[in-house]
């Protein structure tokens, strides 16, 4: 893992496999979890201890990168790209299309992704999915 490789059903990564995947060094790495707290394990390694962060303790922007960068980006069986790099492909389109509209359109996007993720939680919660929407909607209304 030093060397910033991953292997199949790893649930952590050290610090130069997560600098690997964000592109910043490995100092960087430990004095960000060490300001933010990262929880950490300690594997003893020839030469010493290594710390593992677990990744699904890491924040978000870093858990993506450490995951996608676990991911193959081409399916080796047939050369071709895997459906999950075509996906990620739409997904890069799709992000460069949001980023070319104006702010006005991102705003509306923010409003809606917002109220989507309020029925979700509210779903996760035990609500019915169509007291959660008539609850949202009612607070937009309320909110204007």
């Amino acid at each position: 893992m030093a060397d910033g490789t991953y292997s199949a059903g790893v649930s952590g990564a050290d610090k130069a496999a997560i600098a690997s995947a964000m592109g910043i060094t490995p100092r960087g790495v430990m004095k960000r979890a060490e300001r933010e707290g990262w929880a950490y394990t300690e594997m003893r390694v020839s030469g010493g201890m290594r710390r593992m962060y677990a990744i699904d303790g890491l924040p978000a922007e870093i858990q993506a990168a450490v995951l996608l960068a676990m991911r193959p980006a081409m399916s080796l069986a047939n050369n071709k790209p895997s459906k999950q790099a075509r996906d990620e492909a739409q997904i890069k389109a799709l992000w460069s299309r949001y980023e070319q509209v104006p702010q006005h359109m991102k705003d509306t996007a923010q409003r809606r992704l917002t109220a989507l993720q309020a029925v979700a939680k509210l779903v996760e919660q035990g609500h019915l999915m169509q007291d959660a929407r008539a609850a949202v909607a009612a607070q937009l209304q309320r909110d204007g």
